[in-house]
């Protein structure tokens, strides 16, 4: 690992923590909604919460890695890990009130972080896009059983 990407390591989770936390504050000021209730708030700050930085800094690191040394593998992983996100009732739990809002702030903010994580891998493995272009995709076929 070069020094360029220890440092980019370094700035997709704590950068990201904070460009994808502006975002979500702006977006909730835009939208004019309160996520999640203030009696379901870590602290004022809410874009910026610890776990956020775990969970986001993993979640870039982990698709930085991938863009980087395995491209086929990143759309499977950013589709089982939003996925668990969403299973686990990633946000805040035990919401009923503006469910419908809180799952689109989760979404953009996912999408936002591993498009954050793309970007700079791309940075250092321009030949990824070449790999998920060429990728031989087999169709599937139904079970005899369930066709016509």
């Amino acid at each position: 690992m070069s020094w360029a990407q220890a440092i980019a390591y370094v700035g997709i989770i704590f950068g990201g923590w904070i460009i994808v936390g502006a975002i979500l504050a702006l977006m909730r000021a835009s939208i004019k909604k309160d996520y999640p209730p203030a009696d379901q708030r870590d602290s004022e700050k809410s874009s910026w919460r610890i776990v956020d930085l775990w969970l986001g800094g993993i979640e870039r690191f982990i698709a930085m890695t991938l863009v980087i040394h395995a491209p086929p593998l990143l759309a499977p992983f950013i589709g089982w890990w939003t996925a668990l996100k969403f299973a686990s009732n990633w946000g805040w739990p035990n919401r009923k009130k503006n469910a419908a809002g809180s799952n689109f702030v989760f979404l953009v903010g996912t999408a936002i972080s591993f498009g954050l994580a793309i970007w700079v891998g791309l940075c250092f493995n321009q030949e990824a896009i070449n790999a998920w272009n060429n990728q031989d995709i087999e169709p599937v076929s139904l079970p005899a059983s369930l066709e016509g």
